[in-house]
C-alpha cells in the first residue's frame, strides 16, 4: 500500500480526480450509472449493460461484452474475477458493482461497503455509491460509511493519531456532508462530489469546514452545473460535466477549470456519453467518434479520426476509448502506464 498521505490526504496534482473516468456505453445514461424515476417509492435499478472503460493515473481498466473486468498498468494482476456490470477509477484503485449488486474496490485501497448497489464511483478522497433504493452511501478508507464530529476534528488537527492512520480529512467530510433524498448517479471529483436526483436534477458539495466556510461554499458554487434536467454527470479535479436531459443525446454543460475543460467543442452538444479527468474533457458522440477540448498538451485532444468507439475515459493527458472491438486504444501522453494497454 502506498502512504496514506499520498492517496487519501491533500491530493497531488497529476495522481487524483480521476474518479468521474470510468466510461460507459454509448446510449446508456452514466458511467455505468443507474436509471431511474423520481418516484421516491421505486428502486433505482442498474442501466443497460455495455462495454466500459476507465483510466487512472498508473493504470486502466475495462469491462468486456463478457462482464469481465481486465487491467492493464500497476494493476494489470489485480482485476477482480466474476462479472460486473459496470466500473470506475480512482487515480490508484478502482471500483465496480458485480452482477450480483455488490460493490468491490481492487488496487491501493479495496475495502467497500456492503449492501446492493445500483453504480458506483471510485475518488481519491473517498468513494461514494447509489444503492438500489437510490440512497447514497460515501465512503473512505477501510470501507467506513460514518465518522463522529470528534473524530473528524481529531483528524483534521496538525497532529498524527494512531486511529487516524489511511484517513483522509477530505474524504471524512465528503462521506458526512452527503445529501439526503434519492439519486440515480454519483460522480466523485478531487475535492467535490456531485449526485444526480431522480429529478434530474444536481446536487453538488465539497469538504467546506463548516456551514459557514466561505471558500468551501465558494468551491461548489464554482464547480456546480446551472439548474437544469440532466441525464448524466461526470466529475473532474476542478469542473464538472453533465448531459442536459434528452431521449437519447443531449447537450453537455460544463463548470468550473482552468485550462478550457469547461468549454465543450460543437460537436459535444449531441452527445451520448461524457468523462472528464484532470484537465481534459471528452464526450463520445452517437455516431461512434470522440470530441475532446482542455488541454492539448501531449496531445490528449488529439483523438484519432476513425471513431469506432463504444466509450471513453479521461486521466491526466490521456484519454482511452473501447472500440466495438472491445479493444481499448488510448493518446496523449506516452509516458504514462494509463496510455499502455
Amino acid at each position: 500500500m502506498r502512504g496514506a498521505g499520498r492517496f487519501w490526504g491533500l491530493p497531488l496534482l497529476g495522481a487524483m480526480a480521476l474518479s468521474a473516468c470510468g466510461g460507459a456505453s454509448r446510449g446508456s445514461s452514466g458511467p455505468g450509472s443507474a436509471s431511474g424515476t423520481s418516484a421516491a417509492g421505486e428502486s433505482t435499478a442498474a442501466a443497460s449493460f455495455g462495454p466500459q472503460i476507465a483510466v487512472g493515473s498508473d493504470f486502466g481498466c475495462w469491462l468486456g461484452t463478457n462482464k469481465k473486468v481486465g487491467c492493464w498498468g500497476s494493476l494489470k494482476d489485480a482485476a477482480p474475477d466474476g462479472a460486473f456490470r459496470q466500473i470506475s477509477a480512482a487515480s490508484f484503485h478502482a471500483c465496480g458493482v458485480t452482477e450480483a449488486g455488490e460493490a468491490k474496490c481492487w488496487g491501493e485501497y479495496d475495502a467497500a461497503p456492503a449492501g446492493q448497489f445500483a453504480q458506483v464511483s471510485a475518488g481519491d478522497q473517498a468513494s461514494c455509491g447509489v444503492r438500489v433504493d437510490g440512497e447514497l452511501v460515501c465512503w473512505g478508507a477501510q470501507g467506513k460509511t460514518e465518522y463522529s464530529a470528534e473524530l473528524i476534528e481529531k483528524c483534521g488537527s496538525t497532529k498524527e493519531y494512531p486511529e487516524c492512520k489511511d484517513f483522509s480529512w477530505l474524504g471524512m467530510r465528503i462521506v458526512m456532508k452527503r445529501p439526503k433524498g434519492k439519486f440515480k448517479q454519483v460522480a466523485v471529483g478531487g475535492r467535490h462530489v456531485c449526485a444526480l436526483a431522480r429529478s434530474g436534477e444536481v446536487k453538488c458539495w465539497a469538504p467546506a469546514e463548516d456551514d459557514q466556510d466561505e471558500a468551501g461554499a465558494r468551491e461548489v458554487d464554482d464547480i456546480s452545473l446551472p439548474p437544469g434536467k440532466y441525464r448524466e454527470l461526470a466529475a473532474g479535479f476542478l469542473h464538472t460535466c453533465g448531459i442536459e436531459a434528452g431521449e437519447t443525446a443531449g447537450k453537455v454543460v460544463c463548470a468550473g477549470g482552468y485550462e478550457g475543460q469547461s468549454e465543450p467543442t460543437p460537436e459535444a452538444a449531441a452527445a451520448v456519453h461524457v468523462a472528464i479527468g484532470v484537465v481534459n474533457s471528452c464526450a463520445l458522440l452517437a455516431d461512434g467518434h470522440v470530441s475532446c477540448w482542455g488541454s492539448g498538451e501531449r496531445g490528449a485532444t488529439s483523438v484519432p479520426s476513425d471513431g469506432g468507439f463504444v466509450a471513453v475515459a479521461v486521466g491526466l493527458h490521456v484519454v482511452c476509448a473501447l472500440s466495438a472491438k472491445g479493444t481499448p486504444r488510448c493518446w496523449g501522453d506516452d509516458s504514462s502506464p494509463a496510455a499502455r494497454p
